[in-house]
């Protein structure tokens, strides 16, 4: 017998043994894809997901800045302002003829009468300790949706593209939304359930819905609203000073909890955006 027939059969027996490995290995047409395919694919995943996550994050940090920049704004005020009056605060306003909502024009051009006033003073829900604002509130000013905006914010200290942004998640800066079926009323919804006799003023002059507002804001950021400690489902405790804390607590009546804070995002992304701005508002 000659060599070439003894180790025949062993080439065989090897050429068998590759050919188990082979397919044990994935190395067949249509099977899981190879060791160093599948690394490949793992790392261009984490790359996207890292890519993703980056975007995100540099999203947020670029509203958290715009944000603080805002709270530095010329109109703000810390805690303890009590207020400009009517005529001070109508003298801080740039005058312009931007305005993106005709239909608010009647609403712009009306102020509460003596009686109206008279009633929300004398029969609306007391303040507590923070009632000297509450009887601060006039709604005595006309003008386009933006400075009445203007004139809201600096009369009570707030920064004036806060309000604005805020503004535009509550209703887009139309005056005549009516929300929560029929409840809240005007560009800031005010509810006339929690808020008794701001109705109809709160839907019929715009300047009376922002002054309300703008002084619910510094009521909370001053840091009267001691109830809030007792609300369930608060996140941290209640105090003056916290400016997000307070525009959120506008939306929710609660602090720092998640319809706050996811309230607080959209406001953020609106002042990010300067959505007022954009073409098309």
């Amino acid at each position: 017998m000659c060599l070439t027939e003894i180790t025949r059969p062993l080439r065989r027996f090897v050429t068998l043994l590759v050919l188990i490995s082979f397919v044990m290995s994935g190395g067949l047409p249509g099977t899981s894809p190879s060791p160093a395919d599948a690394h490949k694919a793992s790392c261009e995943s984490k790359y996207k997901q890292t890519q993703a996550a980056c975007v995100k994050r540099a999203s947020r940090h670029r509203r958290e800045h715009v944000a603080k920049a805002a709270a530095r704004s010329a109109t703000f005020r810390g805690v303890g302002f009590t207020g400009l009056s009517d005529g001070d605060a109508a003298a801080r306003v740039r005058r312009s003829s931007f305005e993106p909502r005709s239909q608010n024009a009647t609403p712009n051009q009306t102020v509460p009468t003596a009686l109206q006033l008279q009633a929300f003073r004398r029969k609306g829900v007391k303040w507590g300790s923070g009632e000297d604002l509450r009887q601060k509130i006039t709604g005595n000013f006309t003008g386009t949706t933006d400075e009445i905006i203007q004139w809201a914010a600096t009369k009570w200290g707030l920064p004036v593209d806060i309000v604005r942004a805020q503004a535009v998640v509550e209703t887009y800066w139309n005056t005549e939304y009516v929300g929560d079926r029929g409840h809240s009323y005007g560009i800031m919804q005010i509810k006339d359930f929690v808020a008794r006799f701001t109705y109809p003023m709160s839907a019929t002059s715009t300047a009376f819905n922002l002054d309300y507002y703008a002084a619910s804001i510094r009521f909370y950021y001053d840091g009267h609203a001691d109830w809030m400690n007792n609300q369930p489902g608060r996140v941290g405790t209640y105090g003056g000073g916290d400016l997000w804390g307070s525009v959120g607590a506008w939306f929710s009546g609660n602090w720092h909890d998640k319809s706050s804070e996811d309230y607080i995002a959209k406001v953020k992304t609106a002042l990010a955006e300067r959505t007022w701005t954009q073409p098309g508002f």
